[in-house]
């Protein structure tokens, strides 16, 4: 700008002018085609955007399946838990019905050897189940003859 001051002549303050002129169109001429292809671009972008769907049922459900998926492992987690804790349970079972069982067998035995004692002749009386012993005197061959040398 100072230049443009200093020059004596009313001419060249005018061809001056001119170029400065051309200078300022040019610039401005350069921001409008900017401005256009600015505007053109964000239009065209936003029509793409506009035409795609609204993506929040999207996320919305695979946040749900996310949360579902969480909720399957722990609950196969703890099904398998319980399958081993049933595992063990019927293990335990089978355990407790053989002993059970060899119960009932060594208490059908014992009936059956109480049964064989009562018809027995040679069977212990009460008293010497009690300590163990044999009594001579009853039914017992060598209490007999002790009985009849008395």
């Amino acid at each position: 700008m100072p230049e443009f001051k200093k020059q004596p002549d009313d001419n060249e303050k005018f061809n001056s002018i001119k170029v400065l002129l051309k200078a300022y169109q040019g610039e401005i001429d350069s921001l409008t085609r900017r401005s256009k292809m600015s505007e053109t671009s964000f239009l065209n972008l936003y029509k793409l955007l506009s035409d795609a769907p609204d993506p929040y049922p999207l996320l919305d459900a695979a946040v749900d399946q996310t949360v579902k998926v969480a909720e399957a492992r722990m609950l196969e987690s703890e099904l398998a838990r319980l399958r081993e804790e049933n595992g063990d349970l019927k293990r335990q079972v089978g355990e407790m019905s053989s002993v059970e069982d060899k119960r009932k067998k060594a208490e059908a035995k014992v009936e059956s050897i109480e049964e064989k004692a009562r018809y027995c002749p040679f069977s212990l009386g009460q008293a010497d189940v009690a300590d163990g012993r044999p009594d001579p005197g009853e039914g017992h061959p060598e209490g007999e003859r002790a009985e009849r040398r008395v």
